[in-house]
C-alpha cells in the first residue's frame, strides 16, 4: 500500500495491514506490526512508527519501533527514540536521540496497550490495506 503525494496530509493514526510506503505528512502513529514501512525522502512523520522493518528516507519525529530493523538512509532526519535488534545508520543520514535494542518486546507490549486504550471509542475507516483513525 502506499500513501504517496507530498502534498497529502493526515492527522491521526495510520493503521495498515500490509507494507506501507509514506509520502506525505502525519501527524500522529503509524501502526504497521508485522509489515514494513517506509518513510520516503520527502515524507514528514511525527509520531511513532510500528512495523515489522522501518526504512527512513525522509523526516521523522517520534519513536521507531521495529521488530527487526531500522534503516536510516542517507536523505533520513530522525530525532528521538529507535527501538529495535539492529540499526543500520547510511553515511549522511541524522540521528538524534537513544537506541535501544535490548527493550523491543517489552516496548511491544507497551506499544500495544497504549493503541488498544486509544482506539478503544474510535473506529478506524479502512481503505484499501490502509485504515485511519
Amino acid at each position: 500500500m502506499s500513501l504517496r503525494g507530498s502534498t497529502i496530509a493526515l492527522k491521526g493514526e495510520l493503521l495498515a495491514s500490509g507494507d506501507v510506503e509514506i509520502d506525505g505528512h502525519i501527524d500522529g502513529p503509524v501502526w504497521a506490526e508485522g509489515y514494513a514501512v517506509t518513510v520516503t525522502e520527502h515524507a514528514v512523520i511525527t509520531g511513532t512508527v510500528v512495523g515489522r522493518d522501518i526504512t527512513v528516507l525522509g523526516t521523522v519525529d517520534g519513536t521507531l519501533l521495529a521488530v527487526d530493523v531500522v534503516d536510516i538512509r542517507s536523505t533520513a532526519h530522525v530525532n528521538g527514540r529507535i527501538v529495535a535488534r539492529r540499526v543500520i545508520l547510511a553515511d549522511g543520514g541524522f540521528f538524534s536521540g537513544r537506541v535501544e535494542p535490548q527493550q523491543v518486546d517489552a516496548a511491544m507490549r507497551v506499544a500495544r496497550h497504549r493503541r488498544k486504550g486509544a482506539t478503544s471509542s474510535a473506529q478506524p475507516l479502512l481503505v484499501g490495506d490502509v485504515g485511519l483513525v
